[in-house]
C-alpha cells in the first residue's frame, strides 16, 4: 500500500487490459506447448512404426533364408463374405483374361476351415468372426518358420496389441474397425486354430505386406500387357516401390493419416493424396 495525496492508502491491482494480456500470453503459451507436446508424439508414432517394419523385414528376410523364398501375400485385406474372394480375386498376371492362374485356392486353403453349408466357398464362420488383414497372412506364415518366428515374438513383446482391427471399404472409401475378438486361423500342419498376431503401426491401422506374385504383374506395367502406356495407376505404385526393394518386398504404413490410398486390386480406386504420408 502507499498513501496518496489525499493520506488515504490506495490498493493496486490489474485493469481490465492488462488482465486481458496476461491471458492472452498464456493462451499462446499453452498452445505453443500443445504444439510441441503433438509434434513430438507424433514423432514417436513415426519411430516407433519404422522400428516396427524394420523387424518384421527381418523376420521375412530371416524366412526367405530358411526357405528359400519370401512369404506369400494375399491380394488385400479381406472383406468380402467369403475367403475365397480374398486370396483369388486379381489377375495377377498382367493379362486381363479373367483368369486368377497365378494365386491358387491350393496356396491358402489349408489355413481356412470349410463350412459345408456355404459350398466349395469357405466362409468366415464362427472361429473366423475377425476376418483376416492381408498382415495376419504374413505374420502367420512367419510363426511357422524358428528363425521368423523368434522375431515375430520378439515384435509382440516390443508392441502389443490391445484390439486386432478388421477392413471395410463399404461406399469405395477405406474404413478400419476395431474387433473385440482376435483373428484365428488354422494351422496346416496340426489342423487347430491360432490366434494371428497383428502388427499395427503408431496410429493403430495394420501394416501390410507385398511380395510373391505380385511382382509378375507390377513387373508387366500393364494391366492388358501392352506395355507401360496402358499401365494403372495401382500398377505403376507398387512397381516402383517394389523396385526399390530390388523386387524383392515392401512392408507399408498407412502412416498419420491411417488411409493407405490404394488396395491391391487392379479394379480399385488410387488416391495419391492418401498415399503420400505412407511410411516404408
Amino acid at each position: 500500500m502507499k498513501a496518496n495525496r489525499f493520506g488515504t492508502s490506495a490498493t493496486f491491482g490489474f485493469t481490465l487490459v492488462e488482465l486481458m494480456v496476461t491471458i492472452a500470453i498464456m493462451i499462446i503459451i499453452v498452445a505453443a506447448l500443445l504444439k510441441l507436446v503433438s509434434g513430438v508424439s507424433e514423432k514417436a508414432k513415426v519411430t516407433k512404426t519404422q522400428s516396427e517394419i524394420k523387424l518384421l523385414s527381418d523376420a521375412v528376410e530371416a524366412f526367405k533364408q530358411s526357405t528359400g523364398y519370401y512369404p506369400l501375400s494375399v491380394p488385400y485385406d479381406a472383406w468380402t463374405g467369403n475367403w475365397y474372394s480374398f486370396v483369388q480375386t486379381v489377375d495377377w498376371d498382367g493379362k486381363a483374361d479373367g483368369n486368377s492362374n497365378n494365386i491358387t485356392i491350393a496356396d491358402w486353403k489349408d489355413y481356412f476351415y470349410e463350412d459345408p453349408g456355404s459350398g466349395p466357398e469357405y466362409q468366415w464362420t464362427s472361429p473366423h468372426s475377425v476376418k483376416p488383414t492381408n498382415i495376419h497372412m504374413l505374420t502367420f506364415q512367419l510363426t511357422q518358420v524358428p528363425a521368423s518366428n523368434s522375431i515375430v515374438e520378439k515384435l509382440k513383446q516390443n508392441y502389443k496389441v490391445t484390439k486386432q482391427e478388421s477392413f471395410n471399404r463399404n461406399g469405395g472409401e477405406e474404413h478400419w474397425l476395431k474387433e473385440e475378438n482376435p483373428c484365428q486361423l488354422k494351422h496346416p500342419l496340426d489342423g487347430n486354430l491360432r490366434i494371428v498376431y497383428q502388427p499395427q503401426d503408431g496410429w493403430g491401422t495394420p501394416l501390410r505386406y507385398w511380395s510373391g506374385k505380385i511382382m509378375d504383374w507390377a513387373k508387366a506395367q500393364s494391366w492388358d500387357g501392352n506395355g507401360p502406356s496402358s499401365g494403372v495407376p495401382i500398377q505403376t505404385f507398387i512397381s516402383d516401390k517394389l523396385q526399390e526393394n530390388n523386387w524383392g518386398f515392401f512392408i507399408e504404413s498407412a502412416g498419420p493419416d491411417e488411409y493407405f490410398g490404394w488396395w491391391g486390386d487392379s479394379s480399385a480406386s488410387y488416391t495419391e493424396r492418401q498415399t503420400e504420408d505412407n511410411i516404408y
